[in-house]
């Protein structure tokens, strides 16, 4: 082809490019040659805030997007340089669209508007009938609102259907990773294990509907005792909740489970069939260790559950701690008089972990 006719035909390209951007009403950045923006279109000024005016025909576009410079997703393209995704995007991949086209998703903080959004992008080549790559079109899509669903809905998965606490199975996860990060940083790490006192006989005197009700009420009480920001209040199942609190010693895991036993009662629910009170209380199990790296979790949900049969044991109404196991015990101190247990411990074939007691 003549340079006449190839220039001729990389004009009709662009314009029909610049056609596309410009009436579609999705986010349609087409790119000439020398990397300039040729339509900044509708859709994108309102996205990013930034006006048309600013953009069209310059190399500053990435202004719309960040605050200071770096190449966009159609530079790679352009550049002939995608294998530098991984330099600027967590998530990236070959587009399927054409040879040489990229697609990446990244949050954003849009300067111009002040908005977090998710953002995916993906260009493409814009080749000539000799394989010359003259432009870039690129399109661009908020996925944020889809994004903020999903989290609601992993949220929502994550939830107690009747307290809005999280449910067992986010417990069990936050307690696995809580337990590695233990092991990894030699740092405490405490559980509660939490039950409302003769909740049977509860429900027996004013129907599951009302004990449903008080166990709503009980759980607002639980998560107000939270402080730490990566403290985990949750229904363990049943009438019983658990509370993880990670980087928190045996002294402050007692504070928190008085707090929490204290609050329970001075809410002032009337329990007829409460044997430590005439309101609804709370027993309360405190367990308290450093992990191991090669123990299990599940040590320190049966060192606070032993916590809370001695509570219980002992006449409910009370926070007990964990005496632990003598074969993983490292560090051995005396439990508060009233909280001896009598119980034998059970064998464990866990590497050894510092179990930490009250004083």
């Amino acid at each position: 082809m003549s340079f006449g006719g190839r220039a001729a035909h990389e004009h009709d390209l662009l314009r029909l490019a610049r056609h596309a951007g410009s009436v579609c009403r999705s986010q349609l950045c087409p790119f000439g040659p020398g990397g300039k923006v040729i339509v900044w279109n509708r859709a994108c000024v309102v996205l990013t805030g930034l006006p048309a005016t600013e953009v069209l025909n310059t190399k500053t576009h990435w202004r719309a997007f960040y605050s200071s410079e770096r190449p966009s997703v159609a530079d790679l393209v352009l550049n002939d340089a995608v294998e530098w995704a991984p330099e600027y995007y967590v998530a990236y991949a070959d587009s399927k669209v054409a040879k040489g086209a990229l697609v990446v998703e990244a949050w954003c903080d849009l300067p111009f508007t002040g908005r977090r959004v998710d953002l995916t992008a993906e260009a493409g080549p814009i080749i000539d009938p000799d394989g010359n790559l003259i432009g870039v079109m690129e399109s661009i899509r908020d996925m944020t609102a889809m994004k903020d669903a999903e989290a609601a809905l992993r949220a929502l998965a994550g939830l107690d259907g009747l307290t809005g606490l999280p449910n067992r199975r986010t417990f069990d996860d936050v307690l696995a990773k809580e337990w590695g990060r233990s092991s990894r940083r030699g740092a405490p790490l405490s559980l509660l294990m939490i039950d409302i006192d003769h909740f049977k006989r509860f429900n027996d005197n004013f129907g599951h509907a009302g004990g449903d009700k008080r166990l709503e009420a009980i759980a607002k009480v639980i998560a107000s005792v939270v402080q730490g920001a990566d403290d985990l209040p949750a229904r363990y199942g049943g009438e019983e909740f658990a509370l993880i609190l990670p980087a928190t010693d045996i002294a402050g895991a007692w504070d928190v489970a008085e707090n929490l036993r204290k609050s329970v009662e001075a809410r002032e629910i009337r329990h007829p069939g409460n044997t430590a009170s005439l309101f609804v209380t709370a027993s309360i199990g405190v367990a308290c260790v450093v992990a191991s790296p090669g123990g299990r979790a599940d040590d320190l949900i049966r060192f606070a559950d032993q916590a809370l049969y001695r509570a219980k044991a002992l006449g409910r109404n009370r926070t007990c701690p964990s005496d632990g196991d003598s074969a993983t015990c490292q560090f051995r101190a005396p439990c508060p008089r009233d909280c001896v247990s009598k119980q034998p411990s059970e064998p464990s074939d866990t590497p050894p972990m510092t179990v930490i007691r009250a004083v």
